[in-house]
């Protein structure tokens, strides 16, 4: 079985899990902090024997000098020391980055009150943000987040050029029916 990594984004992020084929792929290079079960502390992906032939050619200066964040037991009300994340209970899993807002609410309340069709596309995608980053896939959790609140934007941007078009519609039948009420007298 391969194993899988998490590694910490130029923001310091965590990120993953991916499998050591994916490394090349995303650009990481020997510079980038990786984790994988059975290692004590977040290290350099350069320093990882099992991982030296994945890593990209370029140097990763993104994260300037700053040193991989280490297993804190004595700091656990402060879980991040000098903008680095310090894991007090490493255990199988790294820690989780927070689940995205899925936007269900909005996507009910515009399904309802606006836009049937887009508002279930909303409810759709909202329902698979929170499958998504129990599943470790949190870039994906991401964008289907940000793709719900999009469907419920457009769900109500909809509604609002639909009450628009009606009350036109509505001014121009009345303009019309005065109009000819009016031809008659």
């Amino acid at each position: 079985m391969m194993k899988k990594y998490y590694y910490l984004n130029s923001a310091q992020q965590q990120m993953g899990p991916i499998y050591a084929e994916d490394f090349v792929r995303l650009g990481l290079d020997g510079n980038t902090f990786v984790w994988c079960e059975g290692m004590p502390n977040w290290t350099k992906a350069n320093q990882v024997p099992e991982l030296l032939s994945y890593l990209s050619n370029t140097t990763n200066t993104s994260f300037g000098g700053v040193d991989a964040p280490k297993i804190n037991s004595t700091n656990t009300e402060n879980p991040y020391r000098n903008g680095a994340p310090s894991y007090s209970n490493m255990s199988s899993n790294p820690p989780q980055a927070p689940c995205p807002d899925n936007y269900l609410v909005w996507s009910i309340l515009t399904t309802i009150f606006c836009c049937l069709p887009f508002g279930v596309v909303a409810i759709v995608k909202s329902s698979k943000v929170e499958n998504l980053w129990k599943q470790g896939f949190y870039q994906e959790a991401i964008k289907m987040s940000q793709e719900a609140k999009r469907w419920s934007v457009i769900s109500a941007i909809s509604y609002a050029v639909f009450l628009v078009l009606y009350f036109v519609f509505a001014l121009i039948a009345v303009a019309m029916g005065a109009m000819g009420t009016a031809a008659l007298l």
